[in-house]
């Protein structure tokens, strides 16, 4: 079996500075006139569909496939503008550690949908070193983060997963598919937030990984 290594992507290998954010509420907002109370609205670390169907639960809206494709087309639309209008960075460190990394599987393990995903590793130049066909995206999860273990066992069997996020969420899914994980703190949780978690690894910058040690750690958990 052999190690492949899992990103996500907001708070992990970059910030929007809140154009996804910003996105997601215009679309709503052309789509049905009206918004939620988004205070009570869960974002962080979480697949967009979910997001989107607490959106209509708290509307009094029915979710259907007619109106999930409509938004994702307003949001596309949308974040193709946003994108242009923001502090958008790449965390210090990204770009080395995923160059360190050359011999290894890439693939994304995400709660974006596909093509926002693209839109935003696109735009700093990221998308190349990553796997597209075996990544795994918020599409294809119905609610919950958790069900995106299905899809990355289904298109990686037999790999070792290293699961490299910024929330609770990402080491809780690395525990569902039986792999390491590696918390980061440029995200909104703190260190303490993520530890009590029982990551395998928190570091504070992606290069500061030791590949050897993840590989070592990995294979004595075997």
């Amino acid at each position: 079996m052999d190690l492949i290594f899992c990103f996500d992507i907001d708070g992990t290998l970059l910030s929007t500075s809140g154009a996804g954010t910003r996105s997601f509420k215009r679309a709503i907002q052309s789509l049905f006139n009206t918004e939620p109370d988004w205070s009570s609205i869960s974002m962080a670390g979480r697949v967009d569909t979910g997001i989107f169907k607490d959106i209509l639960n708290s509307i009094g809206e029915y979710y259907s496939f007619d109106l999930w494709n409509k938004f994702k087309s307003l949001y596309i639309n949308y974040l193709e503008e946003e994108i242009y209008r923001s502090d958008f960075i790449v965390f210090d460190g990204v770009f080395d550690f995923l160059k360190k990394l050359d011999k290894y599987d890439k693939i994304l393990l995400t709660g974006n949908i596909r093509e926002g995903a693209r839109i935003k590793l696109d735009f700093k130049n990221l998308s190349v070193f990553f796997d597209w066909e075996r990544s795994v995206f918020g599409d294809e999860a119905e609610y919950l983060r958790d069900e995106l273990s299905v899809s990355f066992k289904n298109k990686n069997p037999n790999k070792i997963p290293v699961i490299i996020g910024d929330t609770p969420l990402d080491i809780k899914l690395a525990k569902l598919v039986g792999g390491l994980s590696i918390g980061v703190t440029t995200g909104i949780h703190s260190e303490s937030e993520l530890s009590s978690c029982y990551p395998d690894f928190i570091v504070k910058r992606l290069d500061e990984i030791d590949i050897s040690e993840v590989v070592e750690k990995t294979y004595l958990k075997l």
